[in-house]
């Protein structure tokens, strides 16, 4: 059975965010496209420190699908001229929205896709009062930005794929 997140997207997209770029919902046949994407910058973000086998679990076409039907979850796609070049994925917990992936092809990155990006989860989720989300230690690229959109740290943990394992930051802002 399809979600209703499958077959509609939701009533705020698509949302044009300039220069031909689109943020909307996934449609069915953007599974396998969405899961390339992800594997691919994930390698190119993280080879200095994690392989690549944790993100062949984690952007399995299956696990995408189960991203997308969960009643409380939230997933955008950044499209540019009909080519998925950004993901980002949330889901709701009470009044905290956890941002569990915002990845944006390297070469589309410093474009101001992020903050639009995480934009989009505010409207899908208008009455939060904060969000969440992890962040690898090492990937110092991404910490920088998310505290210029105000996030602060809250603590540090170890993310552990068998056996891998690196340092993550749990980091939250207020929603205002």
């Amino acid at each position: 059975m399809v979600n209703q997140h499958l077959k509609e997207p939701y009533t705020c997209f698509p949302l044009d965010v300039s220069n031909g770029f689109t943020i909307v919902s996934p449609i069915p046949e953007d599974i396998p496209p969405m899961s390339d994407l992800l594997k691919f910058v994930w390698g190119q973000t993280f080879k200095q420190f994690l392989s690549d086998q944790p993100a062949k679990l984690l952007f399995s076409e299956e696990r995408i699908k189960q991203w997308i039907e969960a009643s409380n979850g939230y997933v955008g796609l950044v499209k540019y001229l009909g080519e998925i070049v950004g993901v980002i994925s949330a889901f709701q917990d009470k009044d905290t929205i956890h941002i569990s992936h915002l990845y944006i092809h390297p070469d589309f990155q410093n474009k101001g896709l992020g903050s639009k990006m995480i934009d989009s989860v505010l409207v899908r989720f208008p009455s939060v009062k904060k969000l969440s989300l992890r962040v690898f230690e090492k990937n110092t690229h991404a910490i920088k930005f998310y505290q210029n959109k105000g996030f602060c740290e809250v603590s540090i943990r170890d993310a552990n794929f068998g056996t891998e394992k690196t340092p993550s930051i749990l980091m939250e802002k207020p929603v205002d």
